[in-house]
């Protein structure tokens, strides 16, 4: 006679059975669903349909916050003779999701003649105050695949990191928990932000302007940052019409001011990296490390600044294919805040990068 499962072994393996089909469902394109319009990850579905609509673009920009405020897209392709840009730019990311944002292109079927890399000062130095993968983990989750599990190994240190940050990626709901917290709390409003993203993903189209920077607002109106906390409860109780520019200044400021900064080899090794994969993926890429408006080194300690410049050049120099940025001279008219561009200091950017590329003859400007 065949022996029978106790009814508790059968209940255990139907939740289990349960459980994997869930998991299973999260690694398929419906858990996409569940992002909003307001998610991080929203980001990086907008510039999938980039892709998507562009697939002959031959210049890719990629970086975070700096490069998506720093490059005026409409502007470059404008102007361009025979490039045309995508700017891929996604806010935080870090260098995890930079290496994902270009094989994404990759598999969309992009061969850019040339990529432009935005670098940010906290690329190069390891804060204790954020984990940087865990936050490219859940930006990227809607463009993870099983092969991230491998390419995750290039950004963790030990054997323990890779586990510590591999589960979530193999346990898809885990980077799916503020989606998952948001639709339980809010079920309407969530099913309303998650119908505008499909919405604004579906009215995207090929002949239509791209999203660029146009704000004027200039970082002179918030100085002497020194000050700006102290003068903040004047300016809100005189509901001045800046105040929420006044507020993402020293919000930013903030952020940044007396964090301990130093390159970590391990940040470079990883830039290292990126910039070979980028190799494999056109003929030239050209490194801007970012501008910044830090006149009292709050943010950004001279020795940090030089070892970090020095680094950079030393691995773009022995990077074949590589080059720099021309610099820029930049002060508080070419920010909104402290390390974003406004639309002014954009526009001269933006024309750097387009006569290293198309050479000279755009010195009108964008």
């Amino acid at each position: 006679m065949a022996k029978r499962h106790a009814p508790g072994w059968t209940l255990n393996l139907a939740l289990l059975a349960a459980c994997l089909a869930g998991v299973a469902w999260f690694w398929g394109p419906a858990a996409g669903a569940l992002i909003s319009i307001d998610s991080g990850s929203a980001q990086v579905l907008f510039r999938k349909r980039l892709c998507e609509l562009h697939p002959r673009a031959n210049v890719l920009v990629f970086g975070n916050s700096i490069a998506g405020e720093g490059f005026l897209v409409n502007a470059f392709n404008e102007k361009a003779r025979s490039h045309f840009a995508l700017n891929l730019g996604v806010p935080s990311a870090h260098w995890f999701l930079l290496e994902r944002m270009a094989t994404m292109a990759r598999e969309q079927g992009l061969r850019p003649a040339v990529v432009v890399l935005l670098t940010a000062p906290e690329h190069f130095s390891e804060r204790k105050d954020f984990d940087f993968l865990e936050n490219d983990l859940a930006l990227a989750k809607p463009i993870l695949s099983a092969k991230d599990l491998e390419r995750l190994g290039a950004h963790v240190s030990t054997p323990l990191d890779y586990v510590n940050y591999a589960g979530p990626v193999l346990l898809r709901p885990m980077l799916y928990s503020g989606e998952l917290r948001s639709a339980a709390l809010s079920p309407n409003l969530h099913r309303r932000q998650t119908e505008a993203l499909q919405a604004h993903l579906a009215d995207m189209q090929a002949e239509g302007p791209m999203a660029e920077n146009g704000n004027t607002f200039s970082a002179c109106d918030a100085t002497p940052l020194a000050t700006l906390a102290d003068r903040m409860p004047a300016l809100r109780a005189a509901a001045d019409p800046r105040l929420g520019e006044f507020e993402r200044v020293l919000a930013g400021l903030n952020a940044r001011a007396g964090v301990p900064m130093a390159v970590d080899a391990r940040e470079l090794r990883r830039f290292r990296h990126l910039l070979l994969l980028l190799r494999e993926m056109t003929p030239k890429v050209i490194v801007a490390p970012a501008s910044y408006y830090d006149p009292g080194f709050t943010q950004y300690p001279p020795p940090f600044r030089r070892e970090m410049r020095d680094a950079i050049a030393a691995i773009v120099s022995e990077t074949p294919g590589t080059e720099l940025a021309p610099a820029l001279n930049t002060d508080c008219t070419d920010f909104m805040d402290t390390v974003h561009f406004n639309h002014k200091g954009a526009g001269r950017f933006t024309e750097s990068i387009l006569e290293a590329i198309e050479g000279a003859g755009h010195s009108d400007g964008v």
